[in-house]
Formats: C-alpha cells, sequence, structure tokens
C-alpha cells in the first residue's frame, strides 16, 4: 500500500501535526544511524523505532542498503539521550483476499519488534548502531 518512503513521509507529517513546529522544551539529542541487516543481507524499507521511557520515541526507514537515519520530529534527526527499546518491523500488504482492506503480515521475527529483546544507548553526539538479525 505505502512504500517505505510514504510510510517515513506519512510519519513525519503525523509527528509534525502532533507536536506543531517543535519548541524550545526539546530534549537533548544524539545523531542515531546504522544499517539493519538479516542473517548478514541487508534489509530495505524495514521501520526503525527508538522507544525511551518516559519520552517520544524516534522513527526512521531503511534504505535498499538497510542503512536508517532516526528522525525525533519532522525534520529533526536524532533520538533522546538514554536507554532505547528498540524495534524492527517490516509490514508488507497480505494481497490473499482482495475483497478486504488492506491486512498487514510482520516478516521480522517477534523478539524484534512486538517481543523486542534489543536495546541501545543513545549518547550525546553520533551514534552508529548497525543491528544484525537472525531470522531464527
Amino acid at each position: 500500500m505505502f512504500s517505505g518512503w510514504n510510510r517515513l513521509l506519512l510519519s513525519s507529517i503525523v509527528m509534525f501535526l502532533v507536536t506543531g513546529c517543535g519548541s524550545s522544551d526539546q530534549p537533548e539529542l544524539g545523531q542515531v544511524y546504522g544499517t539493519i541487516t538479516m542473517d548478514d543481507a541487508p534489509l530495505a524499507g524495514v521501520e526503525v523505532l527508538f522507544g525511551p521511557k518516559g519520552a517520544r520515541s524516534s522513527a526512521g526507514y531503511t534504505d535498499a542498503e538497510g542503512q536508517y537515519t532516526l528522525y525525533y520530529l519532522a525534520g529533526v534527526k536524532g533520538a533522546v539521550l538514554g536507554e532505547h527499546r528498540v524495534e524492527v518491523r517490516t509490514p508488507i500488504e497480505d494481497e490473499s483476499d482482495p475483497e478486504t482492506e488492506a491486512n498487514f503480515v510482520e516478516n521480522i521475527p517477534p523478539k524484534y519488534n512486538s517481543q523486542s529483546e534489543l536495546t541501545a544507548v543513545v549518547k550525546a553526539g553520533d551514534n552508529p548502531i548497525d543491528f544484525n538479525l537472525k531470522s531464527n
């Protein structure tokens, strides 16, 4: 239904509308980027979410090489400093029944999204954070 870039644009617009143009209350952010692979192969078009306790999550999407950059708000790169629970998701439209609304099937194991075991610590400055996920 939506390509990775369309989902990122839609997510960015929603975040912008919910938060407005930002404010001076914005927390200190670290710049987070990296590569997501599955069994050593790049994962393209996956959503990457970094969720700190008690603060706004940051999100990004991987490109064809599996590389991502996190955004705190529309046009604002980064993630809140501290420990994060990380989720990697790949919703793909299930087209088995064209008569129903879009139904999405997750191709990434639950231990990386709904039951994520992934964590990361974001520090001030640059944070290159890569994840090599295993399919089993």
